[in-house]
């Protein structure tokens, strides 16, 4: 039954399309899609729409395909899905070969957020552990990959899985990092801190150049960290140190102290005196200025000699005498005496002298005999033993106030003051020809108080008065009397006495003069052979011949120019005369 009818629909069907004109089939014309790009991120899909032209093509079959299905793939029905990144085209193809395309490009999912399971971390020794994990978000992110980073591996390391180990003490960070995200964990070391440190000694005194060391007691003892900072309050004062040595510098008060890490500090006062003068010394003690304006550099020294202060005040205790200024130069400022006096800061003295004197020189010393002024220092004194005679120095200034010292070097001939006394005493004659009566003689110094001298001899006889003939005679004895031819000469000598020599008298010790008016010869003394000439002149007449020595004055004889000559010399001799 149901074959008879299909035959007979078949042929009704054939009878139609015989009789009734055949159409054309419709072809596709165009196929386009929706979308000709799209954008996924992995997992993600996307549903393409094709239209086909005409709308009523006779076979509308398509076929999707894709460029790079590892990137993404498509549907029999145009639905995309994202497989992974990249670009891909999606292709739907009609039978007859009309196509459209859609670019399909594949992005990663981006990281959204990374955490960690600890944002800060304390550890309080080395070696320790810690392991950090990360969460990354969303869950899908295309790459979920973390970068581990410390901030400073000398306190904490992190390993590429987070596992973070303490090295050493301090502060770090440690860093993890995903797609352009980070997260933080913020780690400290501690170590234990020192809590206190205590100095020995506490406190020291000293002086300027003193040394000692500092001892650091650290508490607690098993604190980590025990490194200490050693310092002064003032260095100009004392110094350390890093291992605690200290140096006394400057005079004052100073804390050495000596701190840990941890802020404790210990502290040791210290007090630091100077070093005082002992002794002050002077280049010179004494001077004595001759003119105005000299000057003299004194330099004064003080022990020890790494006194602290050593600066010296100078003083003087006449400025009208002598002046000195800050360097110790004294310049002598007027006649007299000062005493310059150098201080020490600590009162330590020394003093120099100072004698400002004038610069003369003596130029007489004056004694009177018989009423006439005679000067000792343009012929020597003849004196006899019991005699005084009073010296009067005259310098050339004229100066008052100048004082004299008279000194001899006889034990006869003493001196007192501005007397000198023979010693009579020692004058008495050994034997009664008096063949001991020698002469006495001494070196008179006379010494002005500016220190200038002058010498002088001095003869003293041992015996006083005159011998004639061997025996002594007065001055009223009667004078023999010697001829002598005009114009002639005549000898004695003074000299001899009996014959015997006593040459140690001095033949200027007696001054021979003639006596009377009008002179009729001269006397004049022969050093040669120690003797007095008398030189006659032309005229006949009587004169006296007088001998002196010092206060002594006797006449000796008389001579007549023009008498009986005297031939022999030794007629003369024994009337010599003898002190």
């Amino acid at each position: 039954m149901k074959k008879f009818f299909s035959l007979m629909c078949a042929a009704a069907l054939l009878l139609v399309s015989c009789s009734e004109k055949e159409e054309p089939v419709k072809k596709v014309s165009a196929v386009t899609l929706d979308k000709t790009s799209v954008t996924l991120k992995v997992g993600e899909t996307s549903q393409l729409t094709a239209t086909i032209t005409p709308a009523d093509a006779k076979d509308k079959t398509l076929t999707w395909t894709s460029s790079k299905e590892s990137v993404a793939t498509v549907s029999e029905e145009g639905l995309v899905t994202a497989i992974a990144l990249g670009d891909a085209v999606v292709t739907v193809s009609s039978k007859n070969g009309k196509t459209a395309t859609c670019a399909v490009k594949v992005e990663k999912t981006p990281v959204a957020s990374i955490t960690l399971n600890a944002t800060e971390k304390e550890f309080d020794k080395i070696g320790q552990t810690f392991q950090l994990t990360a969460t990354v978000l969303p869950d899908d992110a295309t790459d979920k990959t973390v970068t581990w980073k410390s901030s400073k591996t000398s306190v904490a390391t992190v390993s590429g899985s987070g596992l973070i180990t303490t090295t050493g003490y301090g502060e770090a960070t440690i860093t993890a990092s995903c797609g352009g995200k980070e997260a933080t964990c913020a780690v400290t070391v501690t170590a234990i801190p020192v809590t206190s440190v205590t100095l020995n000694p506490a406190s020291k005194s000293g002086v300027i150049g003193d040394t000692f060391q500092i001892t650091a007691t650290v508490k607690p003892d098993d604190a980590v960290d025990k490194t200490l900072t050693w310092s002064s309050t003032n260095t100009a004062v004392a110094t350390v140190d890093n291992n605690g040595n200290v140096k006394m510098v400057g005079v004052g008060d100073v804390e050495i102290k000596a701190t840990a890490k941890s802020g404790a500090v210990g502290i040791c006062a210290v007090h630091v005196d100077p070093i005082n003068v002992s002794e002050v010394s002077l280049n010179v003690t004494e001077k004595t200025f001759t003119a105005l304006g000299e000057t003299l550099q004194l330099t004064a020294s003080v022990l020890p000699a790494n006194a602290t202060y050593q600066t010296i005040t100078w003083s003087t205790t006449d400025a009208t005498v002598a002046t000195v200024s800050n360097a110790g130069l004294v310049t002598a400022a007027g006649y007299g005496t000062a005493t310059i006096t150098a201080t020490s800061h600590n009162g330590k003295t020394a003093t120099c002298d100072i004698t400002v004197q004038k610069q003369f020189e003596i130029t007489a010393v004056n004694y009177t005999v018989g009423g006439v002024t005679k000067n000792a220092l343009e012929a020597p004194i003849y004196t006899y033993p019991g005699a005084q005679i009073t010296l009067t120095p005259v310098d050339n200034e004229a100066e008052t106030g100048i004082t004299y010292q008279i000194t001899t070097d006889s034990g006869v001939i003493t001196a007192s003051g501005n007397v000198l006394t023979f010693d009579a005493a020692s004058s008495s004659p050994s034997d009664a020809n008096h063949q001991s009566r020698l002469w006495s003689d001494a070196t008179i110094t006379v010494t002005a108080s500016n220190g200038k001298n002058v010498t002088f001899k001095v003869y003293c006889s041992l015996t006083s008065g005159f011998a004639r003939n061997g025996s002594a005679c007065q001055a009223t004895d009667p004078l023999t009397q010697y001829m002598i031819a005009a114009e002639g000469t005549m000898s004695f000598a003074l000299l001899y006495f009996n014959g015997t020599d006593y040459s140690n008298i001095p033949v200027d010790a007696y001054v021979v003069e003639v006596v009377g008016t009008p002179a009729y010869m001269s006397a004049s003394a022969n050093a040669t052979n120690n003797t007095y000439v008398i030189t006659a002149g032309e005229n006949t007449g009587i004169n006296t011949i007088k001998a002196t020595i010092g206060p002594l004055a006797m006449d000796l004889c008389t001579v007549k120019v023009g008498g009986n000559v005297v031939a022999s010399l030794e007629d003369l001799i024994v009337d010599d005369f003898v002190f």
